[in-house]
């Protein structure tokens, strides 16, 4: 590998940049497709039970992760069990890790091990 330049060097990277990086463009396609899936299940599921979906969203449409809490996205994960395989649940299990990620909040222990084994049931069930 040839040496980099000082000039190289000296070239100002947003971290905001280099933290995107750390996923690759194919798994941030994914993640958006989860999400919104996610989206639809809110607007074409959820709202038959809750009237007042538009509280799941923030003003540019993204989804508002002080709403969205673990509990609905369990109401989720129970819909989609025998739409999709386990695996596909995984997928958007890490989406909204992402989501927490990126906006930089910290990742409710809800989705630690009682998700796991939720996965775990809809697995067996």
């Amino acid at each position: 590998m040839p040496a980099r330049s000082s000039q190289e060097d000296a070239i100002f990277v947003d971290p905001k940049a280099l933290r995107d990086a750390c996923l690759s463009r194919d798994t941030r396609n994914k993640y958006t497709g989860s999400i919104n899936g996610i989206k639809t299940w809110l607007r074409e599921e959820r709202s038959a039970l809750d009237p007042n979906i538009a509280r799941y969203f923030t003003a540019d449409g993204d989804l508002n992760l002080s709403e969205f809490t673990p509990a609905v996205f369990e109401d989720f994960l129970a819909y989609k069990r025998t739409r999709v395989k386990a695996v596909t649940l995984g997928g958007f299990r890490s989406a909204i890790k992402d989501l927490y990620r990126t906006r930089e909040l910290s990742f409710p222990v809800e989705y630690g091990e009682g998700m796991k084994r939720i996965f775990s049931g809809i697995k067996r069930y």
